[in-house]
């Protein structure tokens, strides 16, 4: 991502030019105490004395292909969405020496281009609450099917494992670009996944419980 950065070319304190090509990579953290729900402003400022404001332009590098399209947004390679990139003009007020002559004259054109970058929701969502809730939803589910269902019985009983199994797959999927993300996505898997297993264990004991009674039930 991008940060706010003052670019120009100097030499012995005085301005040489300004580059109309040139490559910048700097850092935009993210306020990870926000997470899931991060979102930050950055910028970066191209200042040029030689070139007018219609002559500078910002774009992506195309070598390491760092953002891709996805209309009408953008997304990075570690999954934030660029929500907005706008290049406006702006100004410079600051005087640098320009001349050997000591000359303190010089009028400098300024583009800066604005990113508003979000976390997308939808990953976490699917990582964190789809297959928590829809484990709890299909065990107790399987309280009010009827005894003599067994196919439907058969079904909840089987998909139950294997919604775990899913669970920790889809987690293993996210679990690079989530951690890229934010630093504090780790401790957020933790700590849901330790707020989920008291759910499992209650879920589960009733599970069997409400089965061995069903069970003795039928034998009667």
């Amino acid at each position: 991502m991008l940060s706010d950065l003052r670019w120009v070319v100097k030499s012995f304190g005085d301005i040489l030019s300004s580059k109309r090509r040139a490559r910048v990579r700097s850092i935009c953290h993210l306020p990870s105490g926000q997470f899931p729900f991060e979102r930050q402003h950055c910028s970066i400022r191209v200042i040029s004395p030689r070139h007018s404001s219609a002559e500078l332009a910002l774009q992506w590098a195309r070598t390491s292909k760092p953002v891709r399209t996805s209309h009408p947004r953008y997304r990075t390679a570690s999954g934030a969405e660029i929500t907005d990139f706008t290049p406006v003009a702006c100004t410079y007020d600051s005087i640098y020496t320009i001349t050997n002559a000591e000359t303190r004259s010089a009028r400098h054109s300024c583009l800066e281009a604005r990113f508003y970058v979000r976390r997308p929701v939808l990953p976490f969502l699917i990582r964190y609450l789809l297959p928590s809730i829809t484990v709890v939803t299909l065990i107790w589910a399987s309280f009010f099917v009827a005894r003599s269902s067994l196919s439907l019985r058969f079904f909840l009983n089987s998909h139950t494992p294997l919604l775990n199994t899913y669970e920790r797959a889809l987690s293993n999927g996210f679990q690079a670009k989530a951690d890229q993300l934010s630093l504090r996505a780790a401790r957020w898997d933790l700590i849901g996944r330790s707020a989920t297993l008291p759910i499992y264990v209650v879920s589960i004991l009733v599970f069997f419980v409400w089965n061995l009674w069903l069970k003795e039930e039928w034998e009667s």
